[in-house]
């Protein structure tokens, strides 16, 4: 009975120590936040390098002007609006790696964009620190004389005639610049039984079906385009022969003509500071008169954007004319007026 008595005592004094020794554990755990619920590691994002970019545009007397612009990242919009007139405009936070494209233009100037290839975003350099750090860009463009839009004139050469068919001819005459990539558009009065034009044909040492990217890689051109590579321009052609002359076709109306015109085709040419003679195949009725007439559009092209590409076209995505607004010239017919005097 009594071992049983102190086995009992024994006990209760067993678990008064373990109840202090655990009112001990809590309290120190309690203090030292040994029960708080760990805290993760706090990871420091990754911090991605990039880069600045500086941008201005000169004109052909190296004085800064305000131009519109935008500029692409791998085909990818970073940024459009208009460059400062008078400092730098700095783009912060730039990405490296990467292939920029600036495209510039004003009211006096065609468009133009530079490439500026991916290796060019990604030179580096280690600071004494031991941190690598990337070079910026300096984009300091200037446009070319031949960029900026010239002063057009039209004029006939050869009148029209009656009942008859006939080379008709007028001059384009374009002073102090130029006129991107001309396409001329045609409509005639009933008077007129047929306006048509001669083969367009550009030439080249030869035309390729393929072309190279900005990255050296070779690209298979569709939809009967053609590159030349002196040149580096791209052209579509109904054919080819013998590798070197390029058959354009006739082109589509842009979408602001359709209804005005029902003829297009694109010269193969810009004319810079020069005269361009436009010549025609025209066959007219015996009951012509003076309410007859033809007119003439005169279209230039340039480099839009639309979507990812960079496409030659007279209008942008929106159907808005680009470059020199269209220019109408209207040949109208005049009867031949006779002196009767000596008869």
């Amino acid at each position: 009975m009594k071992s049983k008595k102190s086995q009992i005592i024994a006990l209760i004094f067993f678990m008064v120590i373990l109840l202090l020794i655990t009112i001990s554990i809590v309290i120190y755990g309690i203090k030292t936040d040994l029960f708080s619920p760990k805290k993760k590691e706090e990871i420091e994002p990754v911090k991605i390098p990039t880069i600045s970019i500086f941008a201005r545009i000169l004109d052909p007397d190296e004085n800064q002007v305000k131009a519109n612009y935008f500029l692409d990242a791998d085909k990818i919009t970073l940024k459009n609006g208009v460059l400062s007139g008078n400092a730098w405009t700095v783009f912060s936070e730039m990405p490296i790696n990467k292939s920029y494209r600036l495209c510039y233009w004003t009211s006096e100037f065609y468009r133009h964009c530079t490439i500026y290839l991916r290796e060019v975003s990604f030179i580096s350099r280690r600071e004494p620190s031991g941190n690598i750090t990337f070079e910026n860009i300096t984009m300091d463009e200037t446009f070319q004389s031949r960029f900026k839009k010239g002063i057009v004139n039209v004029n006939a050469i050869d009148k029209v005639q009656k009942g008859t068919e006939q080379v008709l001819r007028f001059n384009i005459s374009v002073r102090n610049g130029s006129i991107s990539r001309l396409t001329i558009c045609t409509w005639h009065s009933i008077g007129i039984v047929s306006l048509t034009k001669p083969e367009i044909t550009i030439l080249c040492d030869r035309w390729l079906n393929y072309s190279i990217n900005i990255e050296g890689e070779r690209i298979n051109l569709t939809n009967n385009m053609y590159w030349c590579k002196p040149d580096n321009r791209i052209e579509q052609c109904t054919k080819v022969i013998s590798g070197r002359e390029c058959i354009v076709p006739n082109i589509n109306p842009p979408s602001r003509l359709k209804g005005n015109v029902d003829f297009c085709y694109y010269t193969g040419t810009s004319i810079i500071n020069t005269d361009y003679i436009a010549d025609y195949n025209l066959k007219t009725m015996p009951f012509i008169d003076q309410n007859d007439y033809i007119d003439f559009y005169i279209i230039d092209s340039e480099e839009v954007k639309i979507g990812n590409e960079y496409p030659i076209r007279s209008e942008d995505a929106f159907g808005n004319d680009v470059g020199v607004p269209d220019i109408l010239y209207r040949l109208n017919y005049t009867e031949e007026l006779y002196d009767l005097s000596n008869r």
